[in-house]
């Protein structure tokens, strides 16, 4: 009961977050909008800007170890939006990062859950895009 609690927790936290970062870049507040989602990702997974590199990758799953198990399409949507939040501030390296992070938990997300969900796929194909722009292919 206590782990179903803090998981609908955590999802409701993405998405009050989500909806502040979205004001925020519909006010053009992209520095502001990146460092909000970074204090959040410390907060909430422990994880620091400096670590948001690619040579990472490996520990920073380990890190969001448990969201992947347990609600990897918000986590796939708090990367997704913190990649944009990234580019916007001008911040390539921890964009392809982030990019590639939530491109894993939407992969996990399409394999795993029970339910197809059109926005998933629409957010995989964008992201597929933006990744192979940076010379990533997934």
């Amino acid at each position: 009961m206590y782990q179903k609690d803090y998981i609908l927790r955590m999802i409701e936290e993405i998405g009050r977050f989500l909806a502040a970062l979205s004001g925020l870049k519909s006010k053009k507040n992209y520095k502001k909008a990146f460092e909000d989602f970074l204090e959040f990702i410390a907060l909430h997974f422990k994880i620091e800007s400096e670590e948001l590199s690619l040579e990472n990758i490996e520990s920073l799953e380990a890190k969001l170890k448990s969201a992947l198990n347990d609600y990897p399409d918000e986590l796939g949507q708090l990367l997704l939006n913190g990649g944009e939040s990234a580019s916007e501030a001008g911040r390539r390296d921890i964009t392809e990062t982030l990019y590639l992070l939530a491109w894993n938990a939407y992969s996990k997300a399409e394999q795993e859950s029970d339910s197809y969900r059109f926005n998933r796929m629409v957010e995989m194909n964008n992201l597929k895009e933006k990744l192979a722009l940076m010379g990533i292919n997934v």
